[in-house]
């Protein structure tokens, strides 16, 4: 996500959720969103996704300006890049467990996407034993070194993926080595949709490298 404030930009990675890149943009001292009614319009004929923000007693929002802070601005942002993100698919898949430190697929509409090219025993199989994730271990921060990345890697392209489009996927590996990145016209499964054509690519790669 892209965020600009007055004429300051921030480009925030962790926000950046999906292939198309979207703009917030946040006024200065004493304005509010009606002042980026230009800049918006030149966005969006440019065809990017873009939205402005009105700070707590600024603009439409109507917050007596004698009760608002600096942090009262944070969690107006958040709150906003927080509905921006539902936009991606996977969240209308997924809900959280009781306790709210895991997720799990829905049973239907879930496992339908990861699994639309498998077949009805397939489908019935992860149903059956597909668990949650621990959400945790998912937002613990990875620490990427020049020894990590120099370790040999692969990645492989599910073409017809339903949770994670495969533009994503490519922007995930587009600094990798061509002869690195592979493709197969599956699902988010292949080890279920396509098993042989995997293990091809598997033991090409494993071939390659050894």
């Amino acid at each position: 996500m892209v965020i600009i404030m007055t004429i300051t930009i921030m480009i925030i990675p962790e926000a950046v959720t999906m292939t198309d890149p979207s703009v917030l943009l946040i006024h200065g001292s004493a304005h509010g969103a009606w002042c980026w009614r230009d800049l918006l319009a030149e966005l969006h004929a440019r065809g990017l996704k873009a939205r402005a923000l009105d700070l707590p007693s600024h603009g439409a929002d109507r917050t007596p300006y004698d009760e608002i802070g600096l942090d009262s601005y944070r969690d107006a942002i958040l709150a906003d890049m927080r509905r921006a993100a539902q936009d991606h698919p996977v969240l209308g898949l997924i809900e959280k467990t009781e306790d709210g430190r895991a997720f799990r697929f829905k049973p239907e509409a879930g496992v339908e996407a990861l699994c639309h090219d498998c077949s009805e025993e397939v489908k019935t199989y992860v149903r059956d034993h597909i668990g949650p994730q621990a959400i945790r271990p998912q937002e613990t921060p990875l620490r990427v070194t020049p020894a990590s990345t120099a370790r040999p890697r692969h990645y492989v392209i599910c073409e017809n993926d339903r949770v994670i489009p495969p533009a994503e996927q490519r922007k995930m590996c587009a600094d990798w080595p061509a002869s690195t990145v592979h493709s197969l016209s599956s699902g988010h499964s292949p080890y279920f949709a396509q098993p042989a054509r995997l293990a091809d690519t598997l033991a090409h790669i494993l071939h390659r490298s050894g």
